[in-house]
This record gives C-alpha cells, sequence and structure tokens, in this order.
C-alpha cells in the first residue's frame, strides 16, 4: 500500500505507511522551492513561499470541474433514474458543484489517500515542508 505525494517543482515522494521525513526529502524540498522563487525579488520572497504551500494542496487535491460535474449527473441518474437539462441548468445544482469543488480543495489532510496509514505519515512530509520552505532565506 502505497501513494505518490506531489511537490512543485516536480519533487515528489513515494508514501507507505512506513515513511519517515529524511535530510534528503528536506534537501529536496530546499532545491525545489529554490527552483520556484529563482528570478523573484527577495522583497517577494514571502508571496513564494505561500503560493508554493498552496500549490502542494493544488497537486495533492486536485479539483476538477469534469469530474464533478460527471459525479452530479450520475447522483441524479442514480436517485430519479433520468437527468433532465433542467437538473443541469438550475442555479442552486450549479452552486452545489461549486461548493464541492471548495470542500474538496481544501478538506483536511487526514483525507489524503484515502487511508489514515497513509494520511499520518503523509501529513509529516507536509508539515516538513512547509518548515523548510519558511525558513528558507537565501
Amino acid at each position: 500500500m502505497n501513494k505518490i505525494l506531489y511537490f512543485p517543482r516536480g519533487a515528489q515522494i513515494c508514501i507507505t505507511p512506513q515513511s519517515v521525513v529524511t535530510d534528503e526529502f528536506r534537501k529536496k524540498i530546499r532545491k525545489a522551492f529554490h527552483d520556484y522563487t529563482e528570478g523573484t525579488a527577495k522583497a517577494y520572497r514571502i508571496q513564494d513561499k505561500l503560493a508554493f504551500i498552496d500549490r502542494i494542496r493544488e497537486l495533492n487535491y486536485p479539483v476538477k470541474g469534469e469530474e464533478l460535474v460527471t459525479e452530479f449527473i450520475l447522483q441524479i441518474f442514480n436517485e430519479f433514474g433520468e437527468v433532465n437539462a433542467s437538473d443541469l441548468a438550475d442555479r442552486e445544482s450549479v452552486a452545489n458543484i461549486v461548493d464541492a469543488a471548495g470542500r474538496r480543495a481544501f478538506s483536511g489532510w487526514h483525507h489524503w489517500g484515502g487511508n489514515h496509514h497513509l494520511a499520518e505519515p503523509a501529513c509529516k512530509f507536509v508539515a516538513a515542508a512547509i518548515e523548510e520552505v519558511m525558513k528558507y532565506d537565501e
């Protein structure tokens, strides 16, 4: 049982229930952030730090409109046995899809991978990545 945890600039790590944060991982994150912020004036570094951290969530909790709409259509079909155009044009229905996207994008890390045996070590890697990015000062 394992799953890939993604970070900006192509950094990634295979998470298993036994995964532990290593110095090698921390170096990989520092390099990824160095490359991410290269060319940005130091005065704007804090913005890069926050954007890098946001990007970790985006990479690991992708929110794809097509998937959400498909899920919505299947839900209607499963409940009523048919889908009408009016079901898709209803403002409340569209709002529900947008709300679902927001919830998915900001779900807690304990939901990562769908298994708490993977989510717990993943949280430690994300926390370590955030630590490395926040203390970066080259």
